[in-house]
């Protein structure tokens, strides 16, 4: 399985993070506990961009964290990608600095990025735990800063029986069911299920979710960019998105779909169909 990670500048010590009720906790929430009372830390801001041609998405999704304590942080966030997407890059971005990332093996890329953090470095982990969902951490994030992970994908999108094209955007993990037996020691990751003998890394799978009427605080954008077909037309039958209101207009050579409310929240795929 392909993991990436990176190194980054010398900082301080990072801070434990901890769960709390899942009913509470918004898609992209963190919790850090101080002096004994628990705080949230959000992911401040979501942005995709897509573009599409002859049924080929090529998808930029930057994702920034910051952090609005007085001690250096880690952050763990559990997000979905979609089933057939083929990750083609992955960087961090601290102020002026680009760092981008390396693929490497589960262990050696997990090692290097403790080593990493206990070398007071800023350091980030992308780790596949399924086939569309994955796990980063972002390390030694420090007071009053923001960072930013992006990562870009590729996947050929289906073409359905009536001559339409779709391309979905996953927004949410979909919840699994997990069976077994809670295994009798401390679960391996942040996520609001336990591991189980038969799901051993069931909580790396099993992000919070919003409660219908939460809001998660997260600033959310999503563009898609339709482009001419290579004889200058445009190959669509009808264009609908059926999960989220969007407004349309035509640039040189693209028709271009965004959201059209600025308070999204993240908790439904968006899905645009043509």
């Amino acid at each position: 399985m392909e993991v990436r990670v990176m190194p980054s500048d010398p900082e301080a010590k990072t801070i434990p993070l901890f769960d709390c009720e899942f009913a509470k906790r918004a898609l992209g929430t963190l919790i850090a506990e101080m002096s004994g009372v628990k705080k949230e830390l959000p992911l401040a801001a979501v942005d995709i961009q897509a573009k599409v041609a002859d049924r080929i998405s090529d998808v930029t999704i930057s994702q920034k964290f910051r952090n609005t304590f007085a001690d250096h942080l880690e952050t763990v966030y559990i997000f979905p990608l979609a089933h057939s997407a083929v990750v083609t890059s992955f960087e961090m971005r601290v102020g002026t600095r680009v760092v981008k990332g390396e693929v490497k093996e589960r262990q050696e890329a997990r090692q290097d990025y403790q080593t990493a953090l206990a070398e007071g470095k800023r350091s980030a982990l992308m780790e596949q735990e399924r086939d569309d969902v994955f796990t980063m951490q972002v390390g030694n994030i420090a007071p009053g800063e923001e960072v930013s992970v992006v990562l870009n994908y590729s996947e050929r999108l289906p073409f359905f029986e009536d001559g339409t094209c779709e391309i979905r955007l996953p927004l949410v993990v979909a919840p699994r069911y997990i069976s077994g037996t809670p295994c009798d020691r401390e679960s391996v990751g942040m996520g609001t299920e336990n591991d189980t003998d038969q799901v051993p890394d069931a909580s790396r799978i099993t992000p919070p979710r919003l409660v219908e009427g939460a809001k998660d605080n997260v600033q959310l954008s999503v563009s898609v960019e339709l482009l001419q077909s290579a004889d200058g037309t445009f190959n669509i039958k009808d264009l609908s998105s059926s999960q989220h209101v969007v407004g349309t207009s035509l640039e040189d050579g693209s028709i271009k779909v965004e959201l059209s409310k600025e308070d999204e929240l993240m908790n439904r795929d968006f899905i645009l169909k043509w």
